[in-house]
């Protein structure tokens, strides 16, 4: 067994066979690389407006309904509950549904620090992991969402003008 991020791997896959060491790593950083997506997601998901929420719930139904069909299509069967390819999508349409509006609501009507609406959705999402209200993947990576909306568009921008200072270059 090796340790790699934090958990533990093993080098022989469920059939027997050696995985290699790139399959390895894929399958480590899977978790870190949908976090940071997550996180971007809810950097340029916090608009309210009409507009932006309207796309979104049209682009992600769609694309669901769209990818239901040609599954369909291809397989000849409906989308198995163990296919986790959507995932990401029926997350980001809950997210952009409760998550944001809480920011939003928090922010503007309230004027609340974005520290406090991320500790709330944190805590809403622990009791909708453990209810069973929604998957462990939307509720896991929401606080990623949740942290990411804690930033705006133009401070991401800012960030990735000045990303070198974080890793030590001046």
């Amino acid at each position: 067994h090796h340790v790699v991020g934090g958990g533990w791997f093993a080098t022989d896959a469920p059939g027997g066979e050696n995985m290699s060491y790139q399959d390895l790593f894929e399958r480590a950083g899977r978790p870190i690389r949908m976090g940071g997506f997550a996180l971007i997601s809810g950097v340029f998901g916090g608009s309210m407006t009409y507009d932006s929420v309207s796309k979104m719930f049209c682009y992600t139904l769609g694309t669901m309904s769209l990818a239901s069909v040609f599954f369909a299509w291809t397989h000849g069967q409906a989308i198995p509950d163990s296919e986790l390819s959507l995932w990401y999508l029926e997350s980001l349409l809950t997210w952009r549904l409760t998550i944001t509006p809480l920011f939003h609501f928090a922010g503007v009507r309230l004027d609340m620090p974005s520290v406090l609406p991320m500790v709330i959705s944190y805590v809403l999402l622990y009791f909708a992991r453990h209810l069973r209200l929604a998957s462990p993947a939307t509720c896991w990576y929401g606080i990623f969402f949740s942290a990411g909306l804690c930033f705006s568009a133009g401070t991401w921008a800012k960030f990735m003008l000045h990303r070198g200072a974080l890793a030590g270059d001046r």
